[in-house]
This record gives C-alpha cells, sequence and structure tokens, in this order.
C-alpha cells in the first residue's frame, strides 16, 4: 500500500510525503508525476531522476517543485514499483503512462483558490505562463473571477501586469451521467464576443484515461461560443463531443443576444445537446425559444464515441484564441446558474471509480 500523506501549499514549492507499508523498502521505489492544468503530466523530481527511494521506516519525500510552474500542479500521484523497473516517463502527457503497471498507486489533488457558485464550490484556475486552451495566462485575481451579490458568476478577459490574462473555474465534485446546464445573463454580450475570444462550457477529465478515444482522452463535451478569429463568421457558437474534426462530432449555429440556456443530457449511448433564448428548467424545449437542438448517437462505425464519464469534471471559462482581442478591450461573461440533474439510477455512480479522489484546499474559500 501507498500513501500520500502531505503536499506543499498551492504556488510553494516543496516537497510530497508519503509512507509505503506492506512491501520491502530495500526492494522498492516510488515514481511520482504531477498534473498541471493545461500543461500535462510531468515524471517527478525530473526526467533523469524519476524515482525516489524509500526510507527504512517506509516513509519517502520527493521534490515536486523542481522547475516551471511545477507549484500550479493540482493532481499528484505516486506509484510503488520494484527497484528494477524503471517507470515510463511523462513530459506533458494527457496521462500518466498506461505502461506504469505499478504495484500500487494513489492520488491526490489539491487547489489554490476556490469561490462557491450555484450551491458547489469551484477551483480558480491560475497561471502566470502560458498553458492550454490557446497558451493563455490564467488569472484568479478578484477582479477577474467573482461571485456578485446576486450569486453570478463573472469570468474576464483583461490586461493585466503586462499581460493578457484569461480565466477559468473547474467543479471539484465529479458528476457522472446526467444533465448538465449552464445559463447567461443578458449583458454577456455573447452574440457579439469578440472574434479572438472563446466562451466555453465543457467537461474534461484530467487523468486523460479515456481508452475508447485515444485521440481524444479526456472526456470532452463542449458549448463554445466563438467565431475562431473570423470576424465575418455568421455563426458564433457550437456544440462539440472531442475530437471535433471527425465528421458529425461538432454542430455550429449562432446565438442571439440575451439572456440564454445551454444543457446537454449525457447518458451511456447518445448526447442531447439544446440551446434556448431566455432561461429555462435544465431539459426542456419550451416552444418559440429553441435556438438549436441535436442529438449524438452513439455509434463507432463511424467514429462517433459517448465518453464514458470517468472523473470528468465540469469547467467554465473565458480565453483567448490569440494574441488579443481584436478590438483591443477586456470582455466579461456572466453565468447566471448551473443545475446538475443525475440520470436515475446513476447517482451512485462515483462509488465504482477505480481511484478514490482525495483533496485538500491550500487557501481558505474566496470571492
Amino acid at each position: 500500500m501507498i500513501e500520500i500523506t502531505s503536499l506543499p501549499d498551492y504556488g510553494v514549492d516543496g516537497f510530497l510525503d508519503g509512507v509505503v507499508t506492506g512491501a520491502d523498502p530495500a526492494t522498492h521505489h516510488v515514481a511520482t508525476y504531477i498534473q498541471i492544468e493545461g500543461s500535462g503530466w510531468w515524471s517527478k523530481p525530473t526526467t533523469s531522476a524519476p524515482t525516489s527511494p524509500i526510507n527504512p521506516d517506509g516513509t519517502f519525500n520527493v521534490d515536486v517543485a523542481t522547475g516551471g510552474i511545477d507549484n500550479r500542479a493540482t493532481i499528484y500521484c505516486t506509484a510503488l514499483l520494484p527497484t528494477g523497473l524503471n517507470p515510463p516517463l511523462a513530459t506533458g502527457a494527457s496521462r500518466i503512462p498506461a505502461a506504469l503497471n505499478p504495484d500500487a498507486l494513489d492520488c491526490n489533488e489539491r487547489y489554490g483558490r476556490t469561490i462557491e457558485f450555484a450551491g458547489r464550490t469551484w477551483a480558480v484556475k491560475e497561471s502566470p505562463l502560458p498553458v492550454g486552451p490557446g497558451g493563455n495566462r490564467f488569472s484568479d485575481h478578484a477582479d477577474d473571477v467573482f461571485v456578485d451579490a446576486q450569486g453570478r458568476l463573472h469570468l474576464g478577459v483583461r490586461f493585466r501586469d503586462g499581460f493578457w490574462r484569461s480565466s477559468e473555474v473547474i467543479l471539484l465534485d465529479r458528476l457522472g451521467h446526467g444533465t448538465y446546464s449552464f445559463q447567461t445573463a443578458d449583458g454577456s454580450g455573447l452574440a457579439e464576443l469578440d472574434p479572438n475570444i472563446v466562451f466555453g462550457t465543457f467537461t474534461w477529465d484530467p487523468y486523460g484515461d479515456d481508452d475508447a478515444q485515444p485521440a481524444w482522452p479526456h472526456r470532452e463535451i463542449d458549448f463554445e461560443d466563438s467565431r475562431w478569429g473570423n470576424a465575418a463568421d455568421p455563426m458564433n457558437a457550437q456544440m462539440v463531443v472531442q475530437p471535433y474534426h471527425v465528421p458529425g462530432n461538432l454542430r455550429r449555429y449562432t446565438i442571439p443576444d440575451g439572456a440564454l440556456t445551454r444543457w446537454f443530457d449525457w447518458g451511456p449511448d447518445q448526447i442531447e445537446f439544446a440551446a434556448l433564448e431566455g432561461l429555462h428548467a435544465p431539459g426542456t424545449l419550451p416552444a418559440g425559444s429553441v435556438i438549436d437542438h441535436f442529438t449524438y448517437e452513439n455509434d463507432p462505425g463511424v467514429s462517433h464515441i459517448v465518453p464514458t464519464p470517468g472523473r470528468a469534471a465540469v469547467h467554465l471559462n473565458l480565453w483567448l484564441n490569440g494574441a488579443q482581442p481584436l478590438d483591443g478591450q477586456p470582455a466579461e461573461v456572466i453565468i447566471s446558474d448551473f443545475t446538475f440533474i443525475p440520470e436515475p439510477a446513476t447517482s451512485h455512480m462515483l462509488l465504482a471509480l477505480p481511484l478514490v479522489i482525495r483533496r485538500r484546499r491550500a487557501r481558505k474559500n474566496g470571492a
């Protein structure tokens, strides 16, 4: 058995500590991997020294901040291996290498700033260096990501401290099959969003182990609003089951000004998408309000794969698909609500996951 017992605080260099039981420290060592949002998985301490010894009492410590933005990692996994086995390396990989085959594995998550929105806790993504999507710097500044007095979430793209910075939040719950509903407020300006800015609401599994879709193993289902740099494009939004380049996986449509509701119902064999004018209950299709409605069916024969839930989390972001907004102006989107309705008989789905996700927060919740 292997257990991670402590991690450094978010944004601080330091060591991961742990303990091994039931294995001889003299004949085993540990291999550690960290996941940085938008950058991928990395071997630690380094690719030239990817393992750490186990002390005679079973404890071990690993330097997990040896360069770059290592101290912004959010997931840490440590594997127990025989000393004769060298671990496969990860250098920005989408997942821990599938060839690892450890005797035991433990993972722990930690985050920096968190906020409360729609009755749930969300982590605020932060990176002082460019990361994905789009090679953006992400801000956790309280003026760029905050919840207002009406309980609405604000995400901004702004020029701050010499750089354009984007924003993103990550739901700490893993929800699984069900209906996901996203409402945006009147005044968000999504219909006229700068062509170089993208607003996204989507699922993403940072563990990257969806074997059914190896070209895009993150279980990503998207609503995205953008003209992708083409100011003349009359369509300004899309529904996507990744990978987007597979015919039939992407559906473009046009959203108007005003409040909007978007929802998708994710089941084992299909995903139903809807875009609606106004604010409406999840899963409904009120007459006169439907902008677009689309059902994606699982059909491996044409590479249409409905992903399994895995450990996918909901992300909301506003980011630059270019060096800066074409109009040179900051932008802000207001998300008025997020709702999730689980599928019947799947509310206990997470109990079947192969890995227990443990989390710690490095700072107090803030807005």
